[in-house]
């Protein structure tokens, strides 16, 4: 599963990691809405796409498949599991046809302590933007006739690192494997090798403050970690 996500990094760092710049009014837009503290479904994230052209783009998060009837399919599609994504009719056109991969530099995960919800926040070891695999859609809206461009992200098994915190990650790769995922012929032993060397493993995860737990909540303070409890351990050893 994944949720959550942050992206405090400015326009340029962007551009400069997908090495190409936004299209058209992504760019000022990128600046209004960014540094996101606490990104959700139904927000917008950018996403490089490989049409006739490589573009930079922003979309919203939640996949709404060219065929929906209504928007709201979108609530239920913020992710796709790479070990079936090929297959099931949500995602096996989009899987087939538009790739993408969306910049982040973190995510949230939870894990129940007492019966309550507890964050940590995942990020790489060298704090650095990543790219996750995703797919896209374009959706037309059958009363307005307004076009709505969306993604969703893949997942794959956790890294043992993170396993304790939950049993699903995104699946992220680094620039070298930007055309296979994009572009390449993907076979299912392809998509295990992509997975078995997926490069970032986000093999460090802190404890957040539980203003996270709120969409609402979108500040610099929610990145910072906070103190265990007193009360004992997170986890049983």
């Amino acid at each position: 599963m994944c949720g959550r996500v942050t992206l405090v990094a400015d326009r340029e760092k962007v551009e400069n990691y997908f090495e190409i710049p936004f299209e058209g009014w992504a760019g000022e837009r990128y600046d209004q809405l960014f540094p996101l503290y606490n990104g959700a479904p139904t927000h917008y994230l950018p996403v490089l796409l490989q049409e006739e052209e490589r573009k930079l783009d922003l979309l919203q998060w939640g996949l709404v498949p060219f065929w929906a009837k209504d928007r709201k399919i979108g609530y239920k599609l913020i992710n796709a599991s790479v070990e079936t994504v090929a297959e099931k009719p949500s995602f096996r056109n989009a899987f087939k046809k538009r790739r993408c991969l969306i910049a982040v530099d973190g995510y949230y995960e939870w894990v129940l302590k007492n019966g309550k919800k507890v964050p940590f926040r995942i990020v790489p070891e060298d704090g650095s933007l990543f790219a996750l695999c995703g797919l896209s859609e374009s959706w037309t809206d059958p009363k307005s006739g307004k076009e709505l461009r969306t993604f969703t992200i893949v997942t794959m098994p956790a890294a043992d690192s993170i396993s304790h915190l939950h049993h699903r990650m995104p699946f992220a790769i680094l620039p070298g494997d930007f055309e296979n995922w994009l572009q390449g012929e993907l076979s299912e032993k392809d998509l295990q090798k992509l997975t078995d060397e997926a490069a970032v493993r986000f093999s460090k995860a802190y404890r957040v403050s539980t203003e996270v737990n709120a969409v609402r909540n979108n500040h610099e303070g929610l990145l910072k970690p906070v103190e265990e409890e007193s009360s004992g351990p997170l986890f049983d050893q």
